[in-house]
């Protein structure tokens, strides 16, 4: 119940509450809220569930005639488990239905890609699918987004050889220090390795959390993500790093000349902190609050 605090390996008394989700779902209903037009390609089952998802996806404005029902197969589903604050606690996420989303799927949408301004892909989807969204992207000069999702996920890309293809990342804290080592493991940093590693280390400091240090830490690892997915100052105008850190606000990393002066690094890089709203939203939790901010800033 409200107010009731989390027992660890006991039963606590709470509510059960069902919503529509998913990363990429969300994007695309706050995106169609905003009177964005935007279509979502993923798959669902042909259960209840899916009916359900699909009819509120398409009441926010959203097409969806490019979501595939696969017989058999359950839809998507995300289990959290949230505190007495409303703060994530624990989470389960059942997504095999996902995989279906494969490079033919992709294949067959290649003409929507080429109208698009932007395709944004989340961490759901599989590597193989990410690298034809990647080589149809490159290919229409349409820009691409990846939310990652979580922290395993987050690493999927780098770890594969794609972190070069993506444009514009929004990861939280956690994952853009996994991306950072994931780099840092296939050398793709090797002019900034040390100062990389000392930050690293920083960053996992119990004494610099939710601190001034710790904004200029994040400040210099969304930076060097940035180096990452630009190797060549060719690159680096198109490519963003949005990196929220909780309660410390976001850090967004990007080209110098699409920030405010003073955030200049260098002559081709800046960086920028935006603390948290002072009041927090009537809402209560965050679950959700990292979609809304990637379709906010796509907006």
């Amino acid at each position: 119940a409200e107010g009731q605090r989390l027992v660890r390996g006991s039963s606590t008394p709470g509510k059960l509450r069902q919503s529509c989700g998913g990363v990429g779902r969300n994007i695309a209903e706050a995106l169609g809220r905003l009177g964005v037009r935007c279509a979502l390609v993923s798959a669902v089952g042909d259960d209840a569930q899916a009916r359900q998802l699909l009819d509120a996806t398409q009441a926010a404005g959203v097409d969806v005639s490019r979501v595939a029902t696969i017989p058999g197969c359950t839809t998507a589903t995300f289990t959290a488990v949230m505190d007495e604050a409303g703060d994530l606690v624990a989470a389960v996420a059942d997504a095999d239905v996902l995989k279906r989303v494969d490079p033919d799927v992709v294949k067959d949408c290649a003409s929507d890609v080429r109208a698009a301004r932007a395709v944004l892909v989340d961490g759901n989807i599989g590597v193989e699918a990410l690298g034809a969204v990647a080589r149809v992207c490159e290919a229409y000069d349409t820009q691409l987004w990846f939310e990652p999702t979580s922290v395993p996920k987050a690493v999927a890309p780098v770890k594969a050889g794609l972190l070069s293809s993506l444009d514009v990342v929004t990861p939280s804290a956690d994952e853009l220090v996994a991306m950072l080592e994931a780099a840092l493991e296939l050398d793709l940093l090797r002019e900034h390795r040390a100062g990389v590693q000392r930050l690293l280390l920083r960053s996992a400091s119990p004494a610099s959390v939710a601190s001034p240090a710790d904004v200029s830490t994040h400040r210099q690892l969304a930076v060097a993500l940035l180096r990452a997915m630009a190797p060549t100052p060719r690159q680096r105008p198109r490519r963003h790093v949005v990196a929220t850190l909780g309660a410390l606000g976001l850090v967004w990393a990007g080209p110098a000349e699409a920030l405010p002066r003073r955030c200049a690094v260098d002559d081709l890089v800046g960086v920028l902190h935006r603390p948290p709203p002072a009041q927090r939203s009537a809402g209560g939790g965050v679950t959700g609050a990292g979609d809304a901010l990637a379709a906010g800033v796509l907006w």
